[in-house]
């Protein structure tokens, strides 16, 4: 049962990672370079205004330290592939809200404790 949740949990966040990635494809963001990629020397690394982590191909504008503008061109659940340009950015694209698998006024509420705690005090005054 633990399994089952956790790997439908991994799955929405997975699938909302990637929407909301996707829907930034074709758009323009200023890029704060943090480095060289881990997995790819000629690629530098970066995060835009929303903390998105970002790869682009290694020139002289992308050195450790330096804010560019870059297309984004493609994307994956984690991360965003884009190029240098001398493009102006643009304001992030909104993040879609998760898909609703129940509508909240169907699902069962629960007695709080504070609900519970009084009516065990009422039922005890009651046996007085």
């Amino acid at each position: 049962m633990v399994n089952a949740r956790y790997r439908r949990l991994t799955e929405l966040t997975r699938w909302l990672s990637a929407t909301a990635n996707a829907r930034q494809v074709g758009t323009v963001q200023e890029l704060l370079i943090e480095g060289e990629s881990k997995t790819d020397a000629d690629r530098m690394s970066g995060r835009t205004r929303t903390n998105r982590l970002v790869h682009v191909t290694r020139t002289a504008r992308t050195v450790a330290g330096a804010v560019v503008n870059v297309r984004l061109t493609s994307s994956a659940s984690h991360y965003l592939l884009g190029e240098a340009t001398d493009l102006p950015a643009q304001p992030p694209v909104a993040t879609p809200s998760p898909p609703r698998t129940v509508a909240p006024a169907s699902r069962p509420r629960a007695p709080g404790r504070a609900a519970v705690g009084a009516r065990l005090l009422t039922a005890r005054a009651a046996r007085r």
